[in-house]
C-alpha cells in the first residue's frame, strides 16, 4: 500500500531546503527539470526510500498552488 507524506518550509529557497534535506538524511538529491513539476525539482529514488520529491508548490499551468489545501 502506498503512503504519501508532505511537508513544507517556508521562507528558504528550493536550493536551500535541498541542502538541508540532503545534510539531515545523508543523502543525495537528483536535480530534475520538468515542466510538469514546475521547472526545477530534486528528486531521490530508489528501492529502498521509495520516491522522494521536492519542489515548489507552484501549477506551471494556472500559478497556482499545486497542493490547495496548503497555499503558503
Amino acid at each position: 500500500m502506498k503512503s504519501y507524506d508532505l511537508y513544507s518550509a517556508r521562507e528558504i529557497s528550493l536550493d536551500v531546503a535541498r541542502d538541508q534535506i540532503e545534510e539531515s538524511l545523508g543523502i543525495a538529491l537528483e536535480e530534475r527539470n520538468s515542466i510538469y513539476q514546475g521547472g526545477v525539482y530534486y528528486r531521490l529514488r530508489n528501492s529502498y526510500s521509495g520516491n522522494v520529491v521536492l519542489k515548489n508548490n507552484l501549477d506551471p499551468f494556472d500559478g497556482e498552488a499545486a497542493e490547495h489545501e496548503f497555499p503558503n
